[in-house]
């Protein structure tokens, strides 16, 4: 966790210096200690689903069915800026959408299921009488959770290079081809596959996760909560960038339907082939400062890595660089696949085995199949450089 980034955001958020300055962890956002109700599970907006959506008319390409504003589709853009606006539009009506239903929810709450005792240890709810579900406490935000910006970024990337640049791949080919999850269009997924990466200190697919980060955050902190304060954003996923890819179509970055999207705001796995730091430049190309409730930024490391004194020296100076760079947050796996895999086969023999899902740990033999595979698939450095 860097300091440098988080004690500014709270500054932002309305907190005194000296708040600021003692702030605590949870997961991967921050509270101040006894002063904050800072709601985390506001809601989830599927960046890779709303992209879908943009090149649709609003329709979700698999069923038909009508889930977003008509926007126009694919082949009726003229260039990648009308899909930016149709991605625009679509993002903001699924904010909204969250806003409404976690008002009605927070409302709720405030009436039918208050906590006396948790108010009673947080400061202000007993001076002014009032529980912390109907607002008690200083400073109250809803955090709403931004999914798989690097499967967005690749996806957009993907359009932008072979409908409007190169022009090698027709718009109404590729939302064929999406649509049947890329039966018979092999050649189009493997141009898709190739299209640049976020992950590899590419400005061409950075630029956009940045873009896209920026309107995902200016949207939510537009909406005031319940409780008073205000929604804030995260690029944080938890484990629904695993369930989100099980019920989302194929996407132009060449995944196919059901596998998982990338986690937090970190490259999707196996696409940051140039090694961590040219992923940690592409990350820091995102305006955490922005991110007012976290990034989430997962790395897997052979634990090779740390066999020697001054490998571990230069893993805390890589460390010391992010925070340098403005990250707010990094965290590792120091596993290498082929344990995991081995885990998987023979799970009695690894129930000590503990991995990073997203801002918390888990026993990894405990995890569904789908979250353990998405471990597995993240990227593996054997070293720095």
């Amino acid at each position: 966790m860097n300091d440098n980034c988080i004690i500014p955001k709270h500054l932002i958020r309305g907190a005194t210096l000296e708040e600021a300055r003692g702030y605590c962890m949870n997961c991967v956002e921050s509270d101040i200690e006894g002063a904050c109700d800072s709601r985390s599970n506001g809601g989830y907006v599927n960046f890779p689903k709303c992209l879908l959506l943009a090149m649709n008319d609003g329709a979700d390409p698999v069923t038909g069915k009508q889930m977003g504003p008509k926007t126009g589709r694919l082949d009726e853009f003229d260039d990648f800026e009308d899909l930016k606006e149709a991605y625009k539009k679509q993002a903001a009506y699924f904010v909204k959408l969250i806003v409404d239903s976690y008002d009605l929810i927070d409302g709720a709450h405030a009436v039918y299921a208050p906590e006396p005792f948790v108010s009673a240890l947080l400061d202000d709810c007993l001076e002014r009488g009032i529980s912390r579900q109907a607002g008690g406490v200083r400073y109250n935000f809803s955090g709403i959770f931004g999914v798989a910006l690097a499967s967005l970024a690749d996806s957009m990337a993907a359009v932008k290079k072979l409908c409007f640049e190169t022009k090698s791949v027709k718009p109404n080919d590729l939302l064929d081809a999406l649509r049947n999850n890329f039966n018979g269009a092999e050649y189009i997924r493997k141009l898709c596959v190739s299209a640049p990466k976020f992950g590899n200190d590419d400005d061409y697919v950075d630029l956009i996760a940045r873009w896209a980060a920026h309107i995902f955050c200016k949207e939510v902190v537009r909406y005031p909560c319940m409780r008073g304060g205000f929604y804030i954003p995260e690029l944080h996923s938890v484990s629904t960038h695993v369930y989100f890819g099980e019920i989302t179509g194929a996407t132009p970055d060449g995944r196919i339907a059901g596998v998982a999207f990338s986690d937090g705001a970190s490259p999707a796995g196996g696409r940051d082939t140039n090694g961590p730091t040219c992923a940690m430049r592409s990350m820091a190309k995102i305006d955490h400062m922005e991110v007012l409730q976290g990034v989430l930024y997962n790395q897997k490391f052979s634990p090779s890595l740390l066999n020697t004194p001054e490998s571990t020296g230069l893993f805390a100076d890589y460390i010391r660089t992010w925070c340098d760079l403005g990250g707010h947050h990094i965290q590792f796996n120091i596993v290498s696949s082929d344990d995991l895999r081995e885990a998987q086969k023979r799970p009695d023999e690894y129930r000590d085995l503990i991995v990073r899902v997203a801002g918390y740990s888990a026993y990894f033999v405990e995890l569904n199949a789908n979250t353990q595979n998405e471990i597995i698939a993240r990227t593996e450095y054997e070293k720095i450089g």
